[in-house]
């Protein structure tokens, strides 16, 4: 096998506002695609950062497995440089003989099973409270299959000193499936 893998960074705005890293990794003669890379975006500026997002993905194009997969995942990335942003992604699209899709920002419904190799997905959250005494944070999910809708949302508050502490949390996880219809709520 051969490997061909030409690399770019393109940019835009002065000073640059959103950069994008990426190579395409291509196998010859079996023809495979891998496309790699970091998506940035910081906005005003990189002194004065008020969001700031990079994201790390990889996706794959495997025509003798009929599979197209994508990766992301966020990694120091916040907002007010305070509020810290994590999560992950994954798409799957399977065509042939068994067509197949799955998409997910953030993981599953606790009941579901994908029905396509998946990775273990970090939920999309946001941490507001980050001290030792005091912990707020908030995470979703969001995700589409070929047959069902689900998301999900929890919030967690943690306060403690000396030794006396209060936790709490709220959330809850709803999945529809189409074939055979059913909604379930928890």
């Amino acid at each position: 096998y051969f490997l061909v893998g030409p690399m770019a960074k393109i940019g835009w705005g002065t000073p640059t506002l959103i950069s994008l890293s990426l190579g395409v990794i291509i196998q010859i003669p079996d023809p495979k695609i891998a496309i790699l890379g970091v998506l940035k975006i910081v906005l005003p500026t990189e002194e004065a950062a008020v969001i700031k997002l990079q994201v790390n993905f990889l996706g794959t194009i495997d025509t003798s497995n009929q599979l197209i997969t994508f990766d992301a995942s966020l990694f120091d990335s916040n907002i007010l440089k305070t509020l810290t942003l994590t999560g992950d992604m994954a798409v799957r699209l399977r065509w042939g003989d068994k067509p197949d899709f799955i998409l997910s920002a953030g993981g599953f419904h606790p009941e579901y099973e994908p029905t396509m190799s998946m990775p273990k997905l970090q939920r999309i959250g946001i941490k507001i409270l980050d001290l030792e005494n005091a912990k707020v944070q908030v995470m979703t999910y969001f995700a589409l299959t070929s047959n069902t809708v689900q998301f999900g949302a929890r919030a967690d508050c943690y306060f403690g000193l000396d030794g006396f502490c209060v936790y709490g949390y709220a959330g809850f996880d709803a999945m529809m499936q189409f074939s055979p219809f059913c909604f379930d709520a928890l």
